[in-house]
Order: C-alpha cells, then structure tokens, then sequence
C-alpha cells in the first residue's frame, strides 16, 4: 500500500431537512433567579441587578410571565415590583397606584418584620396587599413578536411608613405562547 493522498474537495451542500416538530412550553421557559437581598429609598422604578431573562416572542405576541420575591426583616417600607421590556416598563401592569404608590406595579413585597414570599399575580392577597403569598402564578401579557429582555425592577411604596423597601429571593419566568 502507498502513502494516503491529498483530500479531496468539499461536495455540494444538500437540500435543507424539513423543520423539527414545536418545542414544548417548558423546553421555551426562561428563568432567572437572583439570592441576597437589595434594599432601595427610590420611589421610582430602578433596577437592582435583576433578574432579568431574554426570550423570543413568537407570531401571537404573547407570554407568560411569573416571578416572586422575598419580603427581608430589615426593611422599614413595603416596594413594588414592576417588568420591565427591553428598558421599558411593559404596558399591562396595575395602572394606578392602587396598589401602592408607584404606577405599572406587577406585584407588591410588604413589610412584615420577617421573610415572607410574595409573588404574582398581584391581585389582593396577603393583609389586601396587591400580591399572592407563597409560589407565583402566571400573567399573560400582549407584547411585539421578536427578541426581547425582560427585567424585574424595584421601588419604595411611598406608603409613608418608612423609608427602605426590601427584596430577596427575585425569581423570574418568562414563556412565550405559540
């Protein structure tokens, strides 16, 4: 036998295959999950590291959405947590100030002296606060087809009865629906 020689030129590429069966919801969820705690004074929305989850929109414009965070012992002040699309708080939250003192709120975390777990949706709940107490449940939101960042952001109730608002434990998921 001889030396092997040279290789040989690269063929053609083939036809495309047909495309793959849909992914299930659970194979599209993005989450994101932030531990410790942040405190903020503001009574504007401001973003305290998260978290904060990328996904694509598909044709229907709509997704899923829920999240939770942590009440902490230190804080003097209930907050409100509002979402945030690409920079820009996504339309479909509380409009008002129903639920406490600043507008577009997703859900509430009160003040209890403890840790409490608060979540969506932000209906009334604990003490008629605008949360759910213990694990969250979905909100649907209408949204533009494409990629999009999604971001919790956090701010201080302005109730009056203090003046820190803690989070802890931020969790958030995001599904799109077909």
């Amino acid at each position: 036998n001889g030396a092997q020689g040279p290789a040989g030129s690269q063929g053609p590429t083939g036809p495309q295959g047909a495309t793959g069966p849909a992914g299930s919801a659970a194979a599209l969820t993005r989450y994101a999950g932030v531990a410790g705690e942040v405190t903020t004074s503001s009574t504007s929305y401001v973003g305290l590291g998260g978290p904060e989850v990328t996904v694509t929109v598909p044709a229907s414009g709509t997704i899923l959405v829920a999240a939770s965070a942590s009440s902490t012992p230190t804080a003097d002040s209930g907050g409100a947590i509002s979402l945030f699309e690409d920079g820009r708080q996504l339309d479909g939250q509380a409009s008002d100030t129903i639920c406490n003192g600043a507008a577009g709120v997703l859900f509430d975390v009160e003040a209890t002296g403890t840790t409490v777990a608060f979540g969506t949706p932000g209906g009334p709940g604990f003490g008629g606060f605008c949360a759910t107490v213990g694990p969250p449940g979905t909100v649907a939101f209408q949204t533009l087809p494409g990629r999009h960042t999604y971001e919790l952001r956090y701010a201080n109730d302005d109730c009056g009865c203090g003046t820190t608002a803690g989070f802890a434990n931020r969790k958030l998921w995001v599904i799109p629906q077909p």
